[in-house]
């Protein structure tokens, strides 16, 4: 079978383009903040991943918002009202990680991009290097076509396109 002829499904690029986005947002954060947080991520990630592949959802929706809920809360009481952003920053890495969790339809992921840009908005704060422009273009150029494809996605979720085309 040539490279022409291969589909992909449309859902499959969405997610791998909507776990890439947050791995951008992660990467961008992850030299400043806790050792904590940033292994609180990873672990939370990784158990999202093995049930997306699962296809499994363990936690109902309104635990993880309480949970989401709590993370703003304990933000509040925990940030320095003379330097807030590092703990704003913690507390989005955290809420991507929790969206990450859920059984994702078509808001779910547009608020993982927006979460992940409030993290990179987040990091530019904390330290503005030449790193932070690969990030931001890395961002760039991901989120407009993963918000294409999850336009698709939304329509039609069994849709599949032809490899060539997906490249292009």
């Amino acid at each position: 079978m040539t490279l022409n002829n291969r589909t992909v499904k449309v859902e499959t690029v969405v997610k791998a383009m909507t776990y890439a986005i947050g791995l951008i947002g992660f990467l961008s954060v992850v030299r400043h903040i806790g050792i904590l947080y940033a292994l609180a991520f990873v672990l939370l990630a990784l158990l999202s991943v093995y049930l997306e592949y699962k296809k499994r959802f363990l936690m109902p929706r309104w635990f993880l918002n309480v949970l989401a809920l709590a993370m703003v809360i304990l933000t509040v009481f925990r940030a320095d009202p003379d330097d807030p952003v590092l703990a704003i920053v913690e507390a989005l890495l955290i809420l991507v990680a929790i969206k990450l969790l859920e059984e994702k339809r078509f808001r779910d992921h547009m608020q993982i991009y927006l979460l992940t840009m409030l993290l990179l908005t987040g990091s530019a704060l904390l330290s503005i290097d030449i790193i932070f422009l690969l990030y931001f273009i890395s961002l760039a150029f991901l989120l407009a076509p993963a918000i294409v494809m999850l336009t698709y996605y939304s329509q039609d979720k069994s849709l599949e396109l032809r490899t060539d085309t997906l490249l292009r």
